[in-house]
């Protein structure tokens, strides 16, 4: 985990056997002798004062003998590894020794092979409970709870803080299933591999749960490197998680310096609030907390003009009108690219200027949809269909009014069939029978919510996951793309791409090369 040797006390009453022993510990590149004791009283008092990583001791010696010293030293330092060497091949000492926790025992004359062999596996235990203890330390640290923490290492040590999102950011209230669809997302990261491809094995890595289930720190101890090299590290972690994030924005937020694990928290709270604030939904990015914005959306929080239209239309009944007015706006807020708070602020405040105007829907169930719809954006992938489904929210407001919400529900319970199912072969009077409509009202009553057919919801579905594996997938060949999109023809799904997109999926692979 990090370059300190591992430290060690050798307590031995034969000053020669003492010295042997000493000269093979020396031997070994991760160990250092940091202090000797000839009985068990002085051991326990240079074991309390050094606070070794290792207890080597006889078992046989004046004062207090060696299973007595680790019961004393463990009622204080149970973290101290032991090493039993003994003289007496006895099994009565060994099971006694096995009671105190200790589990390395070596027959005098000591081997050097024996004692590399011991001293290789207790190395390999000491850096896991090195790790564990660091990386609890740490994410104490990252959480705000470092008051009174011992520091993570004797040398100081110095991080790279990154916090990496994969989607947009969660709503205040998180569905069940949305944490068990990230849960499953971050089961499939190896970040083993992508540690592997930094520079310096012996790097300290650790990942620490952010209170959003799409969050996580990632802390890489300095090493050797320098701070300029943390723009790229940013860019190579963003570029990994993307092959992971099944389609979904990668988001990268990082510190421009190396800091102190002291410094941790206060770091990560300007990280936290750099990622809350500058945000952009469905786009990947990466933010440095030195770059600061200077883009001002306070024209856009104040739009009364657009309210304005948007209550006349509505107390008009011209739907088509309000429907053209809205999706301008919405195009206006995309391509000014509003961070996810401010877009979040600027639909509610259009949701509450509709729901003065309509006033259908119970508070509670305004608040219901609008939770909804704000936790669906968490995992939008493009922006498009955010606007969609706000428009589906506006429209049960002003067109729904009083309909049975129980068609409502199934309504978007189909969406959700085809949003899943979109690559099987569906038939649309299958489909009708499977939630019991009639063919023609599903379609009626699919395209009033979501304003196209079945039909056409599942080529939309189709053609924007086979943009999405053209893009990131280059070299793929289109049939087989073609294949796993629900086509079995790659004839008919080009001329279906073409309809779409207004390109081949050649053309459209060459266009973003």
């Amino acid at each position: 985990m990090n370059n300190a040797k591992h430290r060690v006390v050798i307590v031995e009453d034969e000053p020669r056997i003492r010295r042997n022993i000493a000269q093979k510990i020396e031997g070994m590149d991760s160990y250092e002798i940091v202090g000797m004791a000839s009985d068990g009283v002085e051991a326990l008092t240079v074991t309390m004062e050094l606070k070794p990583d290792v207890v080597f001791t006889d078992i046989r010696m004046p004062k207090m003998d060696g299973l007595e010293l680790i019961r004393r030293i463990k009622e204080n330092s149970p973290e101290i590894h032991f090493v039993i060497i003994s003289g007496y091949d006895d099994f009565g000492y060994a099971q006694s020794a096995m009671k105190l926790g200790v589990r390395d025992y070596l027959l005098k004359p000591v081997s050097l092979a024996a004692l590399e062999e011991c001293l290789k596996n207790i190395s390999v235990i000491l850096q896991n409970r090195n790790y564990q203890m660091t990386r609890e330390l740490l994410t104490l640290s990252i959480h705000g709870a470092q008051e009174g923490l011992e520091p993570v290492a004797r040398s100081n040590q110095s991080f790279a803080t990154f916090l990496v999102c994969i989607g947009n950011l969660c709503a205040s209230v998180i569905p069940p299933e949305q944490y068990a669809f990230f849960r499953e997302l971050w089961r499939d990261v190896s970040f083993e591999s992508i540690k592997n491809r930094f520079h310096g094995q012996n790097s300290l890595w650790v990942v620490v749960d952010e209170k959003a289930p799409n969050q996580k720190f990632i802390l890489i101890s300095a090493e050797d490197r320098h701070p300029e090299e943390i723009p790229a590290m940013a860019a190579e972690i963003q570029a990994f998680l993307s092959k992971y994030s099944g389609g979904l924005p990668v988001q990268v937020c990082y510190h421009e310096v190396f800091v102190d694990w002291t410094d941790i928290w206060e770091q990560a709270q300007t990280i936290r609030g750099l990622l809350d604030r500058e945000l952009v939904p469905c786009k990947s990015s990466i933010l440095c907390t030195s770059n600061k914005s200077e883009t001002s959306f306070a024209s856009y929080m104040t739009d009364q003009v657009l309210k304005n239209k948007v209550n006349a239309l509505i107390q008009s009944g011209q739907m088509n009108l309000l429907k053209t007015e809205l999706f301008q706006a919405f195009k206006q807020w995309g391509n000014a690219e509003y961070p996810q708070r401010l877009l979040e602020k600027v639909t509610m405040h259009l949701i509450r200027s509709v729901h003065l105007q309509t006033g259908v829907l119970s508070e509670e169930k305004l608040f219901s949809l609008e939770s909804e719809l704000y936790s669906r954006l968490a995992v939008c992938r493009e922006l498009s269909v955010f606007f969609g489904e706000l428009w589906e929210l506006i429209g049960k407001m002003i067109l729904i009014g009083d309909e049975d919400d129980n068609t409502f529900q199934l309504i978007r319970h189909v969406a959700n069939y085809l949003e899943i199912n979109y690559t099987k072969d569906i038939n649309l009077e299958e489909l009708a029978m499977r939630y019991h409509f009639t063919s023609s009202y599903l379609s009626k009553m699919f395209k009033k919510h979501y304003l196209v057919t079945p039909l056409k919801y599942i080529i939309k579905l189709r053609i924007d996951e086979a943009r999405r594996l053209i893009m990131e997938n280059p070299e793929r060949e289109v049939g087989k793309i073609a294949e796993i999109v629900g086509y079995a023809d790659q004839h008919y799904f080009s001329r279906v791409f073409k309809n779409v997109t207004g390109l081949s999926p050649s053309e459209f692979r060459y266009q973003n090369q």
